[in-house]
């Protein structure tokens, strides 16, 4: 288990295009984002592979996986009506030298 804190919750909004359509170049936004669960939960899994002997240098791998318990969001649909029924998946992968 690993809990985790939501302890900035903004979001940057870059335009490509004038936001009135004129073509000119769009300026870009920071605004809060709403709706985030400022306390979530995570299961944690992992495996590490490699040789474990002390007073060696030894190479190793270390492979992971977490998944969120609760959604990112504390709403499904956003004011617009765009979904917010989310959850986070990570896997990651290192390679290491343990001497």
């Amino acid at each position: 288990m690993a809990p985790g804190i939501a302890v900035n919750s903004k979001t940057k909004l870059r335009y490509e295009d004038g936001v009135d359509g004129d073509g000119g170049r769009g300026r870009n936004e920071t605004l809060p984002l709403k709706y985030v669960n400022h306390f979530n939960n995570s299961l944690l899994a992992g495996i590490k592979v490699g040789d474990n002997k002390p007073f060696r240098i030894n190479l190793y791998g270390d492979f992971r996986i977490s998944y969120t318990l609760l959604p990112v969001f504390n709403r499904t649909v956003s004011d617009q009506g765009d979904n917010l029924d989310t959850r986070m998946l990570t896997f990651s992968a290192s390679l290491g030298v343990r001497f």
